[in-house]
């Protein structure tokens, strides 16, 4: 179903050919991801999630890393030094979360798997019936890893707060695979062996709900990530010379800087003065979903043309991004909007830009609910971030970059790209008033983010305290503050990356511009050396 059979290479050295070695083994591992990438072979397998695949994993792991770091660097050119220590520092990330076996911690890994039929129908196919057969195949594999799943979570390792998360999203997958997954096709031919495929997967997702929901008093594990861990993902992954403390302070700075701008006093108290239920008064909301798509709609096109006519980036060639409502599976879960790029292996070059749209079955106040959480101020940043300059231009100038920079990134560069790229659009007078109002409160969002998930996982504060943090500091009500946190403890050091990356890479714009050259030349060189870590981002462009 994928246009490219193999990975492509870029020369024929024999780190190169190592490098292609390298992703087919991570590929193997990570079947999903090479749909999403576009690389074929991969689209009927799903992971082997079983203890012995993990510590298989482990084992292989180790022998890339000696293979690896035994290379001479000096028989490499500049990009191929460039491109071992970024697998270096993919492996040492692999290390550190492996140290830490989120498998027997989180069902995360075990509910996700029904990804893995949502990435066949999102990404294109030129072969229907070969698709189908893909569908078919790893839908049969969903009752194996989820028993997986039952045998890897015991009382005494998982924790409570990350089984009730997952609670959520398992029954979502339930419903999906069982209701919603045949009307996703008009052959008849197939609906019906989708039916029979979804219904068998549907049960299994049933039986695990069952299972979590019986798991879910007795869980009794431990979420935080230690700071020993927080800090080697910072400094041997991230490759950052910096301690989670150092972060926190950072971001302390920075959330008293922009209190100042946004006039002082209690963020909580300010952002309800003016504000209905859910933090927005309700004019300054859409008033129903379709009226919402538009918004994202106008923006997201503003976006684009602003950014080429005032020279920010150069155009990426044949980019377009689509902005849709997100996928029936996606909806249960999905409260704010996000970016699916199309495979990057392959020679597509449209992005989707999905916005959160109501659940099947959603009562008004839900559908209020979400309305309000994507206010008008709210839409322009978020367009930034997700499409232009943000994740979709930027995925799509790194399209162009050698293959294992394809596949390896870092999420610090990813995401503190998009957070960078809002502060550009600011600096070049994009958002209006109202705009610009969102914008620095969704900046101040990501700083209490950095206090907030350093603090669970490296100083002992209490899931319960993050909360009435992200209420009181940052704004938000108290059921998204909720969910914001058991995201955190789900994901460690994910949350501190959009405000660390941007400041990294804000640096490196100080010191390039410092050299006289053009602030477009410095986003097209850095955003296609693909997403490094944000200081070997730097070495690749001569910084």
């Amino acid at each position: 179903m994928a246009r490219c059979v193999v990975v492509p290479m870029t020369s024929s050295s024999a780190f190169d050919a190592l490098a292609a070695r390298f992703i087919e083994a991570q590929l193997s591992w990570h079947p999903v991801e090479a749909t999403y990438l576009g690389v074929a072979g991969h689209d009927r397998d799903l992971p082997d999630l079983s203890a012995a695949g993990f510590e298989r994993r482990v084992a292989e792991r180790r022998d890339w890393q000696a293979r690896i770091a035994a290379l001479s660097t000096e028989v490499l050119s500049p990009d191929e030094q460039i491109d071992r220590e970024l697998l270096l520092s993919a492996l040492a990330r692999e290390e550190i979360h492996a140290g830490f076996e989120a498998w027997r911690r989180s069902p995360e890994a075990y509910v996700k798997v029904a990804d893995g039929i949502l990435a066949l129908f999102l990404m294109p196919a030129s072969d229907e019936a070969a698709r189908m057969a893909a569908v078919l195949a790893r839908l049969a594999q969903i009752p194996a890893i989820l028993e997986q799943g039952v045998a890897n979570l015991h009382p005494d390792s998982a924790s409570r707060l990350l089984v009730a998360r997952e609670l959520r999203a398992a029954r979502a997958n339930a419903q999906f695979l069982g209701d919603l997954l045949p009307g996703i096709v008009e052959d008849s031919s197939f609906r019906w062996k989708l039916e029979r495929a979804g219904g068998e997967a549907s049960k299994a997702y049933t039986r695990f709900v069952q299972f979590l929901e019986h798991l879910l008093p007795r869980a009794n594990g431990d979420f935080a990530f230690g700071e020993e861990r927080y800090a080697q993902v910072l400094s041997r992954a991230e490759l950052l010379a910096t301690t989670p403390a150092e972060l926190q302070m950072r971001a302390s700075a920075v959330f008293d800087a922009l209190e100042s701008e946004l006039g002082g006093g209690s963020p909580a108290a300010r952002d309800a003065a003016s504000a209905g239920p859910g933090g927005r008064a309700a004019t300054e909301c859409p008033q129903d979903p379709e009226e919402m798509l538009a918004a994202y709609t106008a923006a997201t096109e503003k976006a684009r043309r602003f950014i080429y006519e005032r020279g920010i980036a150069s155009p990426a060639e044949g980019e377009i991004c689509l902005v849709e409502p997100a996928p029936l599976a996606w909806r249960e879960t999905l409260s704010v909007a996000c970016y699916v790029a199309p495979p990057l292996f392959g020679e597509s070059r449209t992005g989707m830009f999905m916005v959160p749209w109501p659940a099947q079955g959603a009562t008004p106040a839900d559908t209020e609910d979400l309305l309000m959480g994507n206010s008008y101020s709210d839409i322009p940043t978020t367009a930034v971030h997700e499409a232009y300059p943000g994740h979709h231009w930027h995925l799509m100038t790194a399209a162009r970059a050698r293959p294992l920079r394809k596949l390896l990134s870092s999420t610090y560069f990813v995401e503190g790209w998009a957070l960078y790229a809002e502060k550009v659009m600011d600096m070049h007078g994009f958002f209006d008033s109202a705009g610009r109002d969102g914008y620095l409160r969704a900046r101040r969002f990501r700083a209490v983010r950095v206090e907030v998930d350093t603090g669970l996982h490296c100083g002992g504060l209490a899931p319960d305290e993050a909360v009435r943090i992200m209420q009181e500091k940052a704004g938000l009500p108290h059921a998204v503050a909720r969910a914001e946190v058991a995201r955190y403890c789900a994901w460690p050091t994910q949350a501190s990356a959009y405000l660390t990356g941007a400041l990294a890479i804000g640096e490196l714009a100080e010191r390039w511009s410092s050299t006289g050259r053009s602030e477009r030349d410095f986003h097209d060189s850095l955003a296609a050396t693909g997403a490094l870590p944000v200081p070997l981002a730097g070495r690749a462009v001569g910084l």
